[in-house]
């Protein structure tokens, strides 16, 4: 076993603090899912630079994971859960995050389950059709900046208000990253959207800080999309 390889209550504790998304502490976790995140825990996962903890109101310390605790929790999905609380907590928040992937991509848990098996099978050679443009969607689908604009509308406040680049990717986590940034780098370069950087940098947490895109010498943090 790798000396970074994680036991079953730190990977636990690791996706708790993905799926939750936000800072929390031990009384928050006592209260909601009846555990604390224990010091040999807390000490390994921050050791490894997967967990950040700071202190919060009435001294309470406030757990998130990094940007590199993010990468790492999905590594961690198919490995084992314990049966303790932690576990529990976990796979609880998993379904609940994947329920609202669900619902809010229109899917049905049937299309998942059906495209992983998909993955086995021997691809079929399909010929290639010309497209009218260069943003045609492929097969049917609805091209990345349709999705863009799309989960820019769900999510924003009013029409032109700021929305977190973690909420968006959130929102589209079915793209590959990539595919997602190059996307928002086109729009950006053709004026299409705004990206600009959040000027209250404690505000930001973990998730959003790993959300961002650099742009030049700056890291965005937030989208605009003016109607027009």
């Amino acid at each position: 076993m790798s000396q970074d390889a994680l036991k079953p209550q730190e990977r636990a504790v690791l996706l708790v603090l993905t799926a939750l998304g936000t800072p929390v502490s031990n009384p928050q976790l006592k209260e909601r899912f009846r555990f604390t995140i224990e010091k040999p825990v807390r000490l390994r996962l921050q050791q490894l630079k997967l967990i950040s903890t700071a202190t919060g109101p009435r001294r309470a310390l406030y757990h998130e994971a990094t940007s590199d605790g993010w990468g790492r929790a999905a590594e961690e999905l198919p490995g084992e859960l314990p049966v303790s609380l932690p576990g529990k907590a976990a796979a609880m928040l998993i379904a609940g995050q994947l329920h609202g992937y669900l619902a809010r991509q229109d899917l049905r848990l049937l299309d998942i389950f059906v495209a992983a098996s998909d993955d086995d099978a021997e691809p079929v050679p399909v010929a290639e059709t010309p497209t009218k443009g260069a943003d045609a969607p492929a097969n049917g689908k609805t091209s990345v900046e349709t999705r863009v604009r799309s989960a820019y509308r769900e999510l924003a406040t009013a029409p032109g208000s700021p929305v977190l680049l973690s909420r968006l990717r959130a929102q589209l986590a079915d793209l590959p990253r990539k595919t997602l940034d190059d996307e928002l780098r086109r729009l950006s370069k053709a004026q299409q959207i705004n990206l600009i950087p959040e000027s209250n940098r404690k505000g930001l947490s973990e998730a959003d800080k790993a959300a961002s895109l650099r742009l030049g010498r700056q890291n965005k943090h937030l989208i605009v999309i003016e109607v027009g």
